[in-house]
């Protein structure tokens, strides 16, 4: 015998997709701020290795 679901039981379920869609948007969305972080550390750093090189600080 198949169950049927009340409307209380689809608004619960609709309420769980709907908080995993967002949650998977923000952690959509931190990922690609994390990504942006890591560029701007990688070309920072390339940056700052340059110019120690430039001023013959390092070699």
């Amino acid at each position: 015998m198949k169950e049927r679901l009340t409307l209380l039981d689809s608004l619960k379920i609709r309420s769980k997709e709907n908080n995993f869609y967002e949650n998977n948007q923000k952690l959509i969305e931190r990922k690609k701020q994390f990504i942006i972080s890591i560029k701007w550390l990688n070309s920072n750093d390339k940056f700052i290795t340059s110019s120690l090189k430039s001023t013959k600080i390092i070699s």
